[in-house]
């Protein structure tokens, strides 16, 4: 996986959340090895939603 990629994902997924919550994002900044990690989660969990809604077309 690109680097990038996981980073872009890992700072979208990061914001989201503390937006879902109300928080500004720069109130709690993440180390890069983190970022990179919720990166790698979310686009496995994106990857999985995606492919069950595939799953479910099919039917």
């Amino acid at each position: 996986m690109d680097t990038v990629t996981l980073h872009v994902v890992g700072v979208a997924s990061h914001r989201a959340y503390l937006q879902y919550w109300g928080i500004d994002a720069g109130v709690f900044p993440r180390s890069t090895d983190l970022v990179l990690i919720n990166g790698y989660y979310g686009l496995v969990n994106q990857s999985a939603l995606a492919f069950l809604g595939i799953l479910a077309n099919l039917e």
